[in-house]
């Protein structure tokens, strides 16, 4: 992979803090969009495009060293990635004679964690209301509570409490539409 693109940028301190952010997190972006994509071309495609995309958006990190920064970071990557699937038309479908119900949290977290490939989640929550695509990336893939969810997104905990709930009813409802 190559930072070439960032030789671009005039202004020193931002090329400065996305040299940073891009040494950091650019294997982990990577390999977060080659799971959605699986291809090598596109991965890196995304791994540029995020770094690129935070330029607009360099006052969000303070810290670049934090896990709110790499959340945040592979928050946009995967949302690219999936944006990628939908522009591409490849979104995979779901298998149809899938027998897994899901009826609770901890139902929800192993069935997520337990299915084929992240392709498929990257599919279904394609289908699903980006924010609540957000919050479930945070809260299952990135692991973090609901406090730190609710600084991240700056909303209240109760906030978060109620869209965890929505959006875990839109995915099991997403879920259930992709397995009749």
């Amino acid at each position: 992979m190559t930072m070439i693109f960032l030789l671009t940028i005039e202004d020193e301190i931002v090329r400065s803090k996305l040299e940073e952010i891009y040494y950091m997190y650019s294997k982990d972006i990577y390999r977060c969009a080659f799971k959605i994509l699986k291809t090598h071309h596109s991965a890196e495609d995304i791994v540029q495009n995020t770094i690129m995309k935070l330029i607009d958006n360099l006052e969000n990190i303070e810290d670049v060293n934090s896990k709110k920064t790499k959340s945040y970071i592979l928050t946009i990557a995967t949302n690219m990635a999936i944006n990628m699937i939908k522009k591409n038309k490849k979104i995979v479908n779901l298998e149809k004679n899938h027998e897994e119900r899901l009826v609770d949290d901890t139902d929800l977290e192993k069935y997520m964690l337990n299915l084929e490939t992240c392709s498929e989640i990257a599919a279904t929550l394609s289908k699903i209301n980006p924010n609540y695509a957000d919050i479930l990336m945070l809260k299952y893939f990135h692991e973090y509570s609901n406090a730190e969810i609710a600084e991240i997104l700056q909303i209240n905990e109760n906030n978060v409490h109620i869209r965890l709930h929505r959006s875990k009813r839109e995915l099991l409802k997403q879920f259930e539409e992709g397995f009749k």
